[in-house]
């Protein structure tokens, strides 16, 4: 494990559940000197077929500087979400070109619906879109973030955009 990562596991709500959690303390410092927050908390479910591990929660932060005051942009999932927020949205950090937002309303605080966004597809946009040099050729990080994103679009849990209720 990484320096500055930890781990630790508690039994959940039912007997057969448990929380597998992690933090990383610090972001991965990336090849153009920002940094990406990457989190996953997991929990081990009791299944008929036997135990499952399951994402909990997720996200994904571009951030400027190492304490995360500023960023970028950041993707978030929570499968049990506790508030009327999308389970899955995201956050862009910056100031619109037209006055649509309700008073008082910073544009980072609107949580934006989406689907589940894989670890794979925030590489992909940071090299495409932000510039971010890959240690490898073009020809070997597609074809390994393609191959890696399919195998996780088969299994991701995919929630609707807001509360049932």
């Amino acid at each position: 494990m990484a320096v500055g990562a930890s781990l630790h596991l508690q039994q959940g709500e039912r007997r057969d559940n448990y929380i597998v959690g992690g933090r990383l303390l610090a972001p991965i410092q990336l090849r153009d000197g920002k940094f990406l927050r990457v989190y996953y908390g997991l929990a081990i479910h009791g299944t008929p077929e036997g135990p499952k591990l399951r994402v909990i929660n997720s996200g994904f932060k571009y951030q400027i500087d190492l304490d995360g005051k500023r960023w970028v942009f950041r993707y978030d999932y929570d499968r049990f979400p506790r508030r009327p927020y999308p389970p899955t949205h995201f956050h862009i950090r910056g100031d619109l070109k037209e006055n649509c937002l309700p008073v008082g309303e910073a544009l980072d605080t609107i949580h934006f619906p989406a689907t589940r966004v894989s670890l794979e597809a925030v590489i992909r946009l940071l090299i495409d879109q932000f510039g971010v040099s890959p240690a490898t050729p073009r020809g070997i990080w597609r074809k390994l973030l393609a191959k890696s994103e399919a195998d996780f679009l088969d299994i991701a849990h995919r929630g609707l955009s807001g509360p049932k209720r």
